[in-house]
């Protein structure tokens, strides 16, 4: 991050303020309005509060010296966080240091269980019917994620490969690419990121697209980067700050929606869906005491 001649974010940007475009002001009075509102919208959000391109937003940041989006708003969250701004916190601003270990408890379960309600509000039943026909006459299915969207994914093969399905996914973001170029217009590459603005899975998913596949999208917000590729787009529930990464309620939330689609190809599929589940089973039987 370039020298900015102060560590205040907020105050860098009225002081140089004058100084920047039309539409880097605009970009500017959204931050300087609500700064809360900014840490949980993903940049396609964001710029559509600014009243401007993705592009303006990326430009304004790295103006202000940062690389990205997203480490700009590590960053501006992290001084809220210093600040004592109730909004922002680096646990969860549901949680208080007089909390006892049974209100630690309750508040934890509360969490999660608001992460799968939300999501029950946010998901499109009708998406979910077409992923759900997309995804059975598909020849293969390859599931993208970095972080802990990729552990989301590697949770989704084990459930869809135990009733058949011809799924896969790979860790590695180089081996990503390679399958995702692979993937012809009989298949379907599912990518799965609650920002939607993770940069290795939108790459990714350009490719599987450049490919000819089927795209689906697993993410909280509906204005992001990788929504405007996908076909299908499926929302789930949680909100986190960048502070927060990887929080247990948008896993929860992700493997809500896995297990939304899981359940409805296996009703489907029924009979064959049996077949395939003595198969694996009996496959991993003498792996158990």
């Amino acid at each position: 991050m370039m020298n900015r001649g102060t560590s205040n974010i907020i105050l860098y940007i009225k002081s140089i303020y004058n100084s920047l475009t039309k539409s880097e002001q605009k970009v500017a009075e959204a931050i300087l309005k609500d700064n809360e509102r900014i840490i949980y919208s993903s940049i396609t959000d964001f710029a559509e509060i600014s009243e401007v391109g993705d592009a303006t937003v990326l430009r304004f940041c790295r103006k202000i010296g940062f690389k990205s989006y997203q480490s700009f708003k590590l960053e501006l969250a992290k001084e809220l966080s210093n600040q004592n701004n109730p909004a922002i916190s680096t646990l969860n601003d549901e949680f208080n240091a007089n909390d006892s270990l049974g209100e630690i408890a309750r508040k934890t379960i509360n969490l999660n269980i608001s992460a799968i309600n939300e999501t029950l509000t946010l998901i499109d039943l009708n998406e979910i019917q077409k992923a759900v026909e997309l995804m059975i006459s598909a020849q293969k299915i390859y599931f993208f994620g970095s972080g802990v969207s990729q552990i989301t994914a590697q949770d989704a093969v084990y459930k869809f490969t135990r009733i058949g399905l011809n799924v896969a996914t790979y860790v590695d973001y180089h081996m990503q690419l390679m399958q995702a170029s692979l993937l012809t217009n009989n298949d379907v590459g599912i990518g799965i990121s609650f920002s939607g603005s993770t940069k290795d899975t939108l790459e990714v998913l350009r490719n599987a697209k450049q490919a000819g596949a089927q795209l689906i999208s697993i993410t909280h917000h509906a204005k992001s980067p990788i929504t405007k590729i996908a076909d299908i787009v499926l929302l789930h529930g949680s909100k986190e700050d960048p502070l927060q990464g990887g929080a247990f309620p948008t896993k929860i939330s992700q493997l809500i929606v896995i297990d939304i689609l899981y359940n409805a190809i296996y009703k489907r599929i029924e009979k064959e869906a049996i077949k395939y589940k003595e198969l694996t089973s009996k496959a991993i039987l003498d792996r158990l005491l």
